[in-house]
């Protein structure tokens, strides 16, 4: 959760006792590819810098920041989820 700087195992921890609380139906969520990995693996610095080379070229040609896929989930996007009952793309 990009807010509480949730990653991982802990958002699957998270998110299994937010549902004991208020069911939310996640069905066709993409929940797990917006919280990376807890660990750190032998591919993550190459693939980080080339995701920091892309951003910084996409703001250089297009003068836009690329859309941030991970941690794009807010408390605002779970409490929206928890009245509604059911997943919903974050904003």
């Amino acid at each position: 959760m990009f807010d509480l700087g949730v990653a991982g195992d802990d958002a699957d921890d998270l998110f299994r006792e937010i549902t004991k609380l208020y069911p939310i139906d996640f069905s066709g969520s993409d929940l797990p590819e917006r919280f990376g990995s807890e660990g750190f693996w032998p591919w993550q610095p190459p693939l980080l810098l080339l995701r920091l080379l892309k951003s910084i070229f996409t703001r250089l040609i297009f003068g836009q920041a690329l859309q941030d896929r991970t941690g794009g989930v807010r408390i605002r996007d779970v409490t929206d989820w928890a009245m509604a009952g059911k997943w919903t793309p974050p904003r």
